[in-house]
Parts: structure tokens; C-alpha cells; sequence
């Protein structure tokens, strides 16, 4: 399943996305293997080699609010987020993507398929 959600980084080489819920939760239950794509804008008629961005390979972790209480209320307050501003009601998941090998590209300024690989 492929669904474009916006994320939070706060520093070291995980991302953090939030959530009302889905498909795509129980999938990630079910199998934690995700793949991400983080690409910046470029028209490819005016900078052919402009493209830029990452491929992610990772493992997700899933806290919901009102099931994994603990580590949902520890990463909202890690990413200095106060967690009075959601909805009461709202049942949100955090699901924390941590990588196993990332690519790089930005073949413009020389970089193409620089990969990092977890330890």
C-alpha cells in the first residue's frame, strides 16, 4: 500500500508520522517491512538531472494513543509536541519508521545511489 502522509524528523535517522488510522496500520501490523520516498519538487523539462531525494528501507513501530499509552505519550513529548492540542476522541497512531539502508540522490551535484546501511 502506497499512501503520501507528511512526516517529523527530529534529529538522528528515524521519522515519525501521524495518523488517524487505516489500512495502512493494520498492514504495517501485519508486516513491519516499509519502503519511504522523500523527493523534492523539480520540473524535468527545465533541470533533466534535478531530481533529488531519498529511498527509505526501514522496520515501523506503531503507538496508539489509547493502546501503547506509554510510548505514544514518551514520542510525542520527544518530538516536543503537547499532546492537549489533539482531539480527546481521536484514537492517533505515531508510527515510527527506523531505517535499515537509505539511497541518496542528486545527480546534479554528483551524488547518485550513495547508500547508507544500518550496522
Amino acid at each position: 500500500r502506497c499512501t503520501p502522509l507528511e512526516y517529523k524528523h527530529k534529529g538522528g535517522i528515524n521519522l515519525y508520522v501521524f495518523s488517524e488510522g487505516g489500512a495502512k496500520i493494520a498492514f504495517m501490523r501485519e508486516n513491519p517491512n516499509v519502503a519511504v520516498s522523500i523527493a523534492s519538487p523539480y520540473d524535468a523539462k527545465v533541470n533533466f538531472f534535478g531530481a533529488r531525494g531519498l529511498q527509505i528501507w526501514g522496520k515501523a513501530k506503531i503507538y496508539a494513543r489509547f493502546k501503547e499509552k506509554d510510548e505514544f505519550k514518551a514520542t510525542v513529548k520527544e518530538l516536543g509536541i503537547d499532546e492537549t492540542r489533539f482531539p480527546p476522541e481521536i484514537n492517533f497512531k505515531i508510527i515510527v519508521i527506523e531505517p535499515e539502508k537509505i539511497k541518496y540522490r542528486d545527480t546534479r551535484n554528483g551524488y547518485r545511489g550513495v547508500t547508507w546501511y544500518r550496522d
